[in-house]
């Protein structure tokens, strides 16, 4: 089995985005279990449901935390796939979120995308796999007003 190479700073960073998401998109942002769904967060909005008022999932996000937003962006090929899965059978939108010291960054995925061979060197197991690469002008720019 593959480690998990989060740290306690990479889980922080994640959560600061998803708090930064949940007043920007006005959702919850749900921490999903990482063995069982392809993204990291749900991101819910109050609905109707059978059972009453409920949160409806509205989107996959993928959070990420970069020194900078590099270009190409890659995600892994599994997780890519998997999120479109949940994007097209749900009708929701799959979103990868990447936090970075100039701010945040989203880009909706579509398919499409080149594929190739890569990843890091930390000599593990699964370090090397197929990889999505997303242009950096596909992503989006969320611009954050400080408090003054």
């Amino acid at each position: 089995m593959r480690p998990m190479n989060e740290t306690r700073t990479d889980l922080d960073r994640e959560q600061e985005v998803a708090q930064a998401l949940q007043s920007l998109w006005k959702c919850r942002m749900r921490k999903l279990h990482g063995m069982t769904y392809p993204a990291d967060f749900g991101a819910f909005r109050e609905g109707d449901s059978i059972w009453g008022v409920d949160d409806k999932l509205v989107a996959m996000v993928e959070v990420k935390w970069r020194k900078e937003l590099y270009d190409p962006f890659y995600l892994a090929l599994h997780k890519a796939h998997r999120m479109l899965a949940y994007s097209h059978h749900w009708d929701i939108p799959a979103m990868v979120v990447v936090g970075h010291p100039g701010g945040i960054s989203w880009h909706r995925l579509t398919g499409g995308y080149e594929v190739y061979w890569g990843g890091n060197n930390r000599g593990q197991k699964g370090d090397k796999e197929p990889l999505v690469l997303i242009p950096r002008a596909e992503f989006q720019r969320i611009e954050i007003r400080q408090a003054a």
